[in-house]
């Protein structure tokens, strides 16, 4: 008797829980789907959105309309600096971070912002497939899910003043997106600015910045085309994403969903690159044509004074990395390696 009251018990506690806690024991349907709240910082239509509909839209469809998707964009959540909290506390399922807004908690991922000359952002998208496969951002990831990440391509300057030299960079107020660019920044002469994306238009247009560190795309999504007067193509660094989930909402999704994210992974990396490559090459197009913006191009001397400069970043960056416990000569080694694989012939600043 004591046996089956007990049993009657713990079938009711199951009920009860089923019943008030989201996700657990719930049979989600095509009536009654599972609805995913994203969150991008970016205008809709820009790279980040497209890349966030290719993969949301696409578990919608793999699932049957189990898992729906419910978009965020434009920054409607506020500060992109506030995503990762958003995440984390459940307000959103899933968010777009950039990595560098959230100083010492994503520090391997760091190593793609050395001065690196990326070609484009395919070579990252690659570089980040097999760097994500050797295991150096299990620590950095290991509070989120990662559904993807990628870098936005290679930084430019974007200026309101002429950069004809390195020596025309000294005293500059030159806004970069992260803490690597304030290194960059400082190690050049100029006065780092730290400014997220959707600030950047009217530090330009109110002379708040002289210029600012971009990929070609900003001058589009941030309409930074009006306020430059000079672009320079530096191929130096860049900016990461992730696209990370809160840990609870994986556990709520059906196994189905669980299987299209695992084994597109790869697949959604690659095709992140393809979606920021397009749109810079197009951008950079249309800056040139701009008649009221001039394109300066260094001499490869010029180059190397630039390079000469930005080298010792490297090695510090090892440096403080390995006193953290992290393998970050090892990284870096390999970085350098993979990249060299792909046909590019000096990605470093150095070497």
């Amino acid at each position: 008797m004591m046996k089956k009251r007990l049993s009657l018990i713990v079938l009711l506690m199951v009920f009860l829980l089923a019943a008030t806690v989201p996700g657990f024991g719930a049979e989600y349907t095509a009536k009654k789907p599972l609805k995913l709240q994203l969150e991008s910082f970016t205008p809709v239509g820009t790279p980040p959105g497209k890349i966030f509909h290719h993969i949301f839209d696409g578990l919608k469809e793999a699932t049957g309309g189990i898992v729906v998707p419910v978009y965020h964009e434009a920054g409607v959540m506020g500060k992109p600096s506030e995503t990762l909290e958003r995440v984390q506390s459940g307000l959103v399922d899933v968010g777009v971070l950039v990595a560098g807004y959230f100083p010492g908690v994503f520090p391997m991922v760091e190593v793609f912002e050395l001065p690196v000359h990326y070609p484009d952002g395919t070579y990252g998208a690659r570089a980040w497939v097999e760097m994500y496969k050797k295991g150096y951002f299990d620590k950095d990831f290991k509070d989120i899910k990662v559904i993807t990440a990628y870098m936005i391509g290679p930084y430019q300057l974007l200026s309101r003043k002429p950069i004809r030299s390195v020596e025309d960079l000294k005293g500059m107020k030159l806004r970069g997106p992260t803490d690597m660019f304030r290194r960059i920044d400082e190690r050049v002469g100029a006065v780092p600015v730290q400014l997220a994306g959707p600030e950047l238009f009217t530090a330009m247009d109110k002379d708040i910045i002289d210029a600012t560190w971009a990929v070609w795309e900003m001058s589009f999504a941030f309409k930074l085309q009006e306020p430059t007067k000079y672009i320079l193509k530096t191929q130096t660094s860049t900016s990461t994403h992730i696209l990370a989930m809160n840990p609870n909402t994986w556990e709520k999704l059906p196994q189905v969903a669980k299987d299209y994210l695992d084994d597109n992974f790869e697949k959604h990396m690659l095709a992140a690159g393809d979606y920021w490559q397009k749109p810079n090459a197009h951008f950079y197009e249309v800056l040139k044509k701009d008649p009221k913006i001039e394109e300066i191009i260094w001499s490869d001397a010029e180059f190397a004074k630039f390079d000469a400069l930005l080298a010792p970043i490297f090695d510090q960056w090892i440096e403080d990395r390995e006193k953290q416990g992290y393998k970050a000569k090892q990284a870096v080694d390999d970085l350098y390696q993979i990249l060299v694989g792909l046909g590019v012939k000096a990605p470093f600043a150095k070497r």
